[in-house]
């Protein structure tokens, strides 16, 4: 379930990258009006980028069970429980949390 979770997290941040290329397309539209769409593009390509490849190579820690994976993936999910991503987030800590998950990587009895 965590995984599923991540997956869908990182679709989102990488539609995130494709708004800010797409924001670069229609910059010479937008900059007479809005002079900081050009900024707001340059923060959302690279950050919807960066945040993708990151929740991957986390999907791919998960599935090796390594431990530092599992952190990530919480720190993840604990910063996904906000208004927007509630749910991802929710569903995400339940799936780690989850007794069979604990065990596979080790943490708790």
């Amino acid at each position: 379930m965590a995984i599923v979770c991540l997956h869908l997290s990182a679709v989102l941040y990488v539609l995130l990258f494709a708004v800010g290329a797409y924001l670069m397309w229609l910059i010479p539209n937008i900059s007479e009006n809005d002079p900081y769409a050009w900024y707001l593009a340059l923060i959302l390509m690279p950050l919807g980028l960066f945040m993708a490849i990151v929740i991957e190579w986390v999907v791919r820690g998960l599935r090796r069970q390594q431990f530092r994976a599992w952190l990530a993936g919480m720190g993840i999910f604990i910063v996904f429980v906000s208004p927007l991503l509630f749910p991802l987030g929710l569903l995400g800590l339940w799936g780690l949390l989850a007794r069979g998950s604990r065990q596979a990587f080790g943490v708790g009895r």
